[in-house]
């Protein structure tokens, strides 16, 4: 959807994309979900939670329900902070998929649909596992390109993609 922009007395037409940052998963627990994500406008979305072994979606709700306003920064920037607490704990050491359906005049949009590199080859959807207890901890910081060593991150990648792939009982790591 193209809108425009103003800068001064010109007005550009530039096309956005539906989402601008993120989503980010802030906090995993059986007993909270939270995450954020800019959009360049209000945004009608559903966030959705699906058993990753079946693709079964067993919790779905629109934000406007769960979550309050979105805070808008600048002209083309609202922040939505989702904090979802469910009535029943959500499952752990069970690989999760979720994603966000984003409703627009064209029809509904996926993650996915939005940001294609989000998830990896033959994956529909991002996942995460939510543990009791942390066996595994990957930390990472903001990438230095002026720095002599080597990307951590294309190791760190790799090692998610392969976690991503296992089955449920094989979870070694948590993401």
């Amino acid at each position: 959807m193209k809108e425009p922009l103003s800068f001064g007395d010109q007005q550009i037409q530039t096309p956005l994309p539906e989402i601008l940052a993120g989503p980010m998963l802030r906090r995993l627990t059986q007993k909270q979900i939270v995450l954020w994500v800019v959009t360049p406008r209000q945004t009608e979305m559903t966030l959705c939670v699906y058993r990753h072994e079946d693709g079964h979606c067993f919790f779905s709700e629109k934000i406007k329900d769960i979550a309050a306003e979105p805070l808008q920064i600048g002209l083309r920037a609202f922040i939505y902070l989702i904090d979802y607490v469910p009535s029943t704990s959500f499952p752990t050491n069970e690989l999760l998929e979720y994603d966000l359906i984003i409703h627009t005049n064209q029809g509904d949009k996926t993650l996915k649909d939005c940001i294609p590199d989000l998830v990896y080859k033959g994956q529909e959807r991002p996942v995460f596992v939510i543990k009791p207890q942390l066996d595994h901890v990957l930390h990472g910081s903001c990438r230095k390109p002026h720095h002599p060593s080597g990307d951590a991150f294309y190791g760190l990648t790799r090692s998610l993609q392969i976690v991503s792939n296992l089955k449920n009982k094989d979870l070694q790591c948590f993401l």
